[in-house]
């Protein structure tokens, strides 16, 4: 009531308030902070783990531990990356790695301790004294799989909040036997001494609830202050669809995809998604089966083109678009509130990237959108008849992509807390879930014959892959990959679920944002898994924005452009819209840099989505080059082995038209399908490690190395001969599910 009381200029406000907050999200930039030792930090029950912007030298000298000294010209690499993966010609047996720390005062005198997992061989300074030695630091140490942990050591830093840790470290470079994943390089982690493991696991899992529910607290206060007059406006009316209005930006969207929709190349994951086409199964070690029957029915329709691989996904990005306009006018949104929740969703960032590509991503938007649709309906409209088809399409969505099960895990919360529960006493919804699980069945019963491989992926996914974000740090980048200048109208999205009156019905939807916000930055997911989640309350702000603006339709020409213009500055570095060297010029000019989110990851000149379309033909030419090099008699017998499957894919979908075998390889599905017939009398290795193959091989030939300059890494090619046990018997060694 207090709220409701008070004078309009404040609500003026507070929308210029919210506006400015916008505006100071979207300046904070790319770049992660520097990592910062404070008492926050070190209540994670598994301490501060520095994977990431450690400055790296290769080679032995004992005065590269000294505090002062300038390491500015040192790359900048993450220690758990594998050997094999450096930049050429910078690993040799040897090096250092120096990480600079910013103490905060409340943490200076308290004992603390370092860990060092590794599976070589290392000397931990600090400040240039030596508080910790793991194994014997000679040249070429030898790998030890899995990796052993060290210590801990106890350290305290005191005095003054600048301080230096630098690690000596040795390690042989693995076989291509062995996974390339983080047990190779090593991982140091500093943690407070005599906190109980149970309470820093606590504190660890509370900061995101508690960040979740002081964001709800505050919503509630922006929410009724923003427009004191929107519980009577909010009036259940649902208008025509407006087909025009929804239609011109997806028009737009349509025409500026379909223009650059094969430039660049065919990408890294692209290349794995056409393989898995020509194995059809009811499902694959990283993902479930539908991605590649979408695949598979495209090559047969349309042909092997980029732009016809990547057709259906575009047209499934805008219909999750076109859904959401919908899922608007289910609210009571009219014309210009399924504009604006089309326009929001069309033009986020992370729908652009998105679309433009061969994935699941695609059609994990749209199966989420249809299912909210549904259950708006079901919840506004009491149409419960509708839970069998929402079965249905949640089924369909498992088989492409499991992220709409923890939908459904967030849904569920969602109804047993508010009073939709007594949805769940109705059959139909149990019908519902009995169709959804029996369309999933195939796949769990291929899961079961294959020994779970999916778990075993997700696992290292979460363990070893995705770089870990703070609650604060994961949000921000979430929010910005769906315009942080959006934030707006679904933060009011959010509040019309979460306290309107009329909104009530659909309070069970808002939960779903939150809850799986926690869980996604609590188990070390990428932000872009909590896209969908926004779509509900995109099109629930849409409704509210419309309706708040009722007599100040002045204000939605604005307010329209100011979402849409800062998506078309970025737009060159969403979509090719530009040739490589002008897009870098033009990321110098914004003063962008591009982000890294996987650990092990180096930087690159193009965001990591472009970059991963490069350089592949060239690979497979070398590839080409040398297998054609062979006498007749020797083509026949050569395998062509690659360490990953964007290189194994590149050779199957580029190899035919230069006369290649397909490709083996130990990376996820590829290792599923075996090593064919081949002996390993001789293999053509791709992107490996020569010390490894030597260790496996009787003679190993470095043919040519591969780089091209916007490309994610360079790959060398091997020519090995003599493999030193039967390749079938060795295989179940290089597997990597990763």
């Amino acid at each position: 009531m207090l709220v409701n009381r008070m004078r309009p200029a404040f609500s003026r406000v507070v929308a210029a308030a919210a506006l400015a907050a916008a505006l100071a999200v979207a300046a904070l930039g790319q770049e992660p902070r520097p990592v910062t030792v404070g008492a926050a930090a070190l209540a994670d029950p598994e301490g501060i783990e520095l994977t990431y912007a450690w400055r790296f030298r290769t080679g032995d000298n004992a005065q590269w531990a000294d505090a002062a000294l300038d390491d500015t010209g040192w790359l900048t690499l993450d220690p758990a990356l594998p050997p094999d993966k450096l930049p050429r010609d910078t690993w040799r047996g040897v090096g250092w790695f120096r990480r600079h720390l910013r103490v905060e005062p409340a943490v200076l005198g308290v004992p603390l301790a370092i860990r060092f997992q590794a599976a070589g061989a290392g000397e931990i300074y600090l400040d240039g004294e030596l508080v910790g030695r793991a194994g014997n630091v000679i040249v070429g140490a030898p790998a030890k799989l899995p990796p052993v942990t060290h210590g801990p050591w106890p350290v305290a830093m005191r005095t003054r909040p600048d301080h230096v840790l630098a690690v000596r470290y040795a390690c042989a470079a693995p076989p291509p036997s062995r996974p390339a994943g983080p047990g190779i390089g090593f991982t140091l982690t500093l943690a407070a001494v005599g906190a109980p493991a149970a309470t820093q696991r606590e504190i660890a899992i509370l900061n995101p609830v508690v960040g979740v529910l002081v964001g709800v607290a505050l919503l509630h206060l922006a929410f009724f202050s923003f427009y004191p007059r929107l519980r009577e406006n909010l009036e259940d009316a649902r208008s025509p669809i407006a087909w025009a209005w929804m239609a011109a930006p997806l028009l737009a969207v349509f025409a500026v995809h379909l223009a650059v929709l094969g430039r660049y190349g065919i990408g890294w994951d692209e290349l794995y998604y056409v393989a898995c086409a020509d194995h059809l199964d009811w499902g694959y070690v990283d993902h479930p089966p539908l991605i590649a029957v979408v695949t598979a029915v495209t090559r047969f329709l349309l042909g092997d083109s980029l732009p016809a691989l990547r057709f259906p996904c575009l047209l499934a990005g805008l219909l999750s678009a076109f859904v959401t306009g919908l899922i608007a006018r289910e609210f009571g949104a009219g014309r210009f509130g399924q504009f604006l929740a089309t326009t929001c969703v069309a033009l986020a960032p992370a729908s652009l990237v998105i679309d433009h590509l061969l994935s699941m991503n695609a059609f994990d938007h749209l199966f989420w959108a249809l299912a909210i649709l549904i259950v708006v309906r079901i919840l506004g409209r009491n149409e419960r008849h509708l839970w069998p088809l929402f079965g249905g399409v949640v089924g369909i969505g498992l088989l492409n992509k499991y992220s709409i099960g923890f939908f459904c895990l967030a849904l569920g919360l969602g109804l047993l807390i508010t009073p939709a529960r007594r949805q769940l006493a109705d059959r139909r919804f149990w019908l519902g879930v009995g169709i959804g699980g029996v369309l999933f069945v195939p796949h769990v019963v291929w899961e079961l014959h294959q020994g779970w491989p999916s778990l075993e992926f997700m696992h290292n996914v979460m363990a070893h892959k995705n770089l870990p974000l703070s609650p604060w740090a994961f949000f921000q980048v979430s929010a910005d990959q769906m315009n942080v200048l959006a934030l707006p109208v679904w933060a009011l999205g959010l509040g019309y679920l979460l306290f309107s009156r009329s909104g009530r019905r659909f309070r069970a939807l808002a939960w779903i944002y939150p809850a799986l916000l926690v869980f996604f930055q609590v188990t070390h997911g990428k932000p872009y898994y909590l896209a969908p989640a926004y779509l509900v309350l995109l099109a629930a702000g849409a409704f509210v924005f419309e309706r708040g603006t009722a007599d100040r339709s002045w204000l939605r020409a604005p307010s329209t452009a100011l979402i849409i213009l800062p998506v078309l500055l970025r737009s060159p570095m969403l979509l090719p819209l530009l040739k490589e060297p002008q897009l870098v010029a033009y990321q110098n000019w914004l003063g962008v840099q591009t982000r890294v989110d996987e650990r092990g990851a180096a930087p690159t000149k193009l965001p990591i989505y472009f970059a991963t379309m490069h350089g592949f033909e060239d690979l497979v030419q070398v590839v080409a080059r040398i297998y054609h090099s062979l006498p007749a008699s020797e083509r026949a017998r050569t395998a062509i082995y690659a360490s990953g499957y964007g290189y194994a894919g590149a050779v199957d979908y580029f190899g035919p038209r230069y006369g290649l075998p397909k490709a083996i390889s130990g990376h996820n599905s590829y290792w599923l399908w075996g090593p064919r017939d081949y002996t390993g009398e001789i293999v053509i290795v791709v992107d490996a490690n020569r010390l490894g193959l030597e260790e496996v091989f009787a003679s190993v030939e470095p043919a040519e190395a591969v780089d091209s300059p916007y490309a994610q890494r360079e790959a060398t090619v091997y020519l090995c001969r003599g493999l030193k046990q039967p390749l079938r018997t060795f295989w179940p060694q290089v597997r990597t599910y990763q």
